[in-house]
Order: C-alpha cells, then structure tokens, then sequence
C-alpha cells in the first residue's frame, strides 16, 4: 500500500468519525410511501443541531431539506413557538443548480398551512402541526413521477 493510500484512507476515517455525531444532530429518518424511508436534513438557521439531546429551539429558524429523487426539497422555517406562528420559504434544487424558489408561507401551524406548487416539483404542500412536531405532507409530483409523503421535520418540544 503506497503512502499516498495510507494517508487517505485515514483522512477518509476522520472524516467518517466526524460525520456521524453531526448527522446524530441535523439527520431524521421518517417512513415514506412504499419501502423507501424519507431522510430529513435539518439545521438551526446558525448551523447548530435539531435532532438529539444538544438540540434547542432556534428564534432565527430553521433550514431543512429533504431528498426526493435527484430533487432536494428546501424550506426556511422560522416558528413563534409561544402562538405557534409560522413564516415558511419553500423551494428545490437540482445537483449544480441554485435553488427554485416555490411559494413563501405566513400563518399559523394550528391551523396549518397549505399552498399549491408547480413547476418540476408540483402538487400541494401542507405545514402543520401534530405531535408536538412540525410536519409536511406533500401530494403530487417530483421530475413527473407521482410523490405522496407526511412526515415529521423539526420537534417542537426541546
């Protein structure tokens, strides 16, 4: 084994072994529709972590995305957690491409919030809350293949 081999298979290790207490913090599976889990990334809008016990309530938002295919659905989400108010960007990106911006959001997840999205993701997202968790249903489609999911995203309870 050259040198070269060594040293990146030990980079390749310490990147690896700095990966999984992150994920711990910013990575949430849910069951989807059929066999496939859905797999939520999340972060406080400073970086900081949503998932597991460093986790706290962030007043500056948060930024979650969830891969669907080769599309990552995005959304910027700040919650009043004291009325449960909500502003939400949502938006998709392809791998190279900046982000498409999809509808922008004001309410109140007591209520739920629902709008309807077009282009290569489109169909009718929904924000609510349930469970002590904030939660996204979407019903339509991804890149024309049909895409119906509801899932958990950021705990509101810490």
């Amino acid at each position: 084994m050259s040198e070269q081999t060594v040293k990146s298979a030990f980079t390749m290790e310490k990147a690896n072994a700095d990966l999984y207490p992150w994920m711990d913090g910013h990575h949430h599976v849910e069951p989807g529709s059929g066999d496939a889990p859905m797999h939520v990334f999340a972060q406080t809008a400073d970086g900081g972590p949503v998932y597991g016990p460093d986790a706290q309530p962030s007043e500056s938002g948060y930024d979650i995305q969830v891969p669907l295919k080769a599309v990552a659905l995005q959304a910027h989400v700040i919650i009043d957690f004291s009325t449960l108010g909500v502003s939400a960007d949502l938006g998709y990106a392809l791998p190279f491409h900046p982000t498409v911006h999809l509808a922008g959001l004001r309410g109140n997840l007591r209520d739920g919030l629902t709008v309807r999205v077009g282009g290569l993701v489109q169909g009718e997202v929904s924000l609510s809350f349930a469970d002590q968790w904030l939660k996204m249903r979407f019903d339509g489609s991804v890149l024309g293949e049909k895409s119906v999911f509801d899932i958990k995203l950021v705990p509101t309870q810490f």
